[in-house]
């Protein structure tokens, strides 16, 4: 009798613990975005982000007030309205914005980011939401001089610091004397005093300069890179968060609404300099 009580006994505890054991697979599953945790305890979701990067994201200022808006801009909104929660937007320089999120300063960043393999290794993405290429930006009086990509090989070239313009401009134009900044402005500023000859930078964001600057101008040649893709980024370890962003992305892709907010934005920045 005592040998089935103690058979009766361990029974009920090996049940017992494998209860346990599903309560925790459960709530670890539950609670597997650590960062969409503290969103929804803070109320907010802070956006990191580059915000010289026009249609994307720049400063619009209107009646003395200065405002940080764009495309990305508005898909974050989005993004905080869907997780029913304010949308906080910190500037900073781009190359510090994948170490902002993985530290928790930011819980996603965008600003015209690809999803490099090397970024992987370091952060999540979502899919792709805006694919451009590359053009080469100089003197609009000296956009005659320059007839080929091969002719910029030897001069003294410009970047944004940290982006995929910077990777593609080292691998390739060895020869040239290349200047990171961490900002397009002043990349823009350095070419006007002739410290740049020339500055690799997105295709569409290009024509956003060159449209409110007459001074610069859109070289002649074709820059010799595919088209890359934009994402959103957040930390390692948050399927969650990952899965509610997907899904507004999803939405407003099949709505046809990210194609009007894109457009809403050219307008915008086109309006800013009328």
């Amino acid at each position: 009798m005592k040998n089935l009580v103690k058979k009766l006994m361990l029974a009920a505890m090996t049940l017992s613990l494998g209860l346990v054991g599903v309560t925790a697979s459960v709530q670890a599953q539950d609670s597997e975005s650590p960062v969409l945790d503290k969103i929804k305890a803070d109320g907010k979701i802070v956006l990191g982000t580059s915000a010289d990067f026009p249609p994307f994201e720049w400063h619009l200022v209107e009646d003395g007030q200065d405002t940080i808006v764009g495309f990305d801009i508005d898909i974050a909104q989005a993004i905080a309205d869907a997780l029913e929660v304010e949308l906080v937007v910190e500037d900073m320089n781009f190359d510090s914005l994948v170490a902002a999120v993985k530290t928790g300063r930011v819980d996603m960043v965008m600003a015209g980011m690809n999803p490099t393999e090397e970024r992987k290794k370091e952060v999540d993405f979502s899919d792709i939401y805006y694919q451009s290429g590359f053009v080469a930006l100089v003197p609009a009086d000296k956009v005659g001089d320059y007839a080929d990509f091969n002719d910029i090989a030897n001069l003294k070239v410009g970047v944004q610091k940290g982006t995929s313009q910077e990777a593609f401009v080292n691998e390739t134009l060895t020869e040239a004397e290349i200047t990171s900044m961490p900002k397009n402005d002043a990349l823009i500023a350095a070419m006007m005093t002739n410290r740049l000859d020339a500055i690799i930078i997105d295709k569409i964001v290009g024509e956003q300069f060159v449209s409110v600057n007459p001074d610069i101008a859109i070289a002649n040649f074709e820059v010799p890179h595919e088209e890359d893709g934009t994402a959103i980024a957040i930390a390692k370890g948050n399927e969650a968060l990952l899965v509610e962003i997907q899904a507004v992305l999803d939405e407003l892709t099949e709505s046809g609404e990210i194609e009007e907010l894109f457009i809403k934005n050219i307008d915008l920045m086109a309006g800013s300099v009328e």
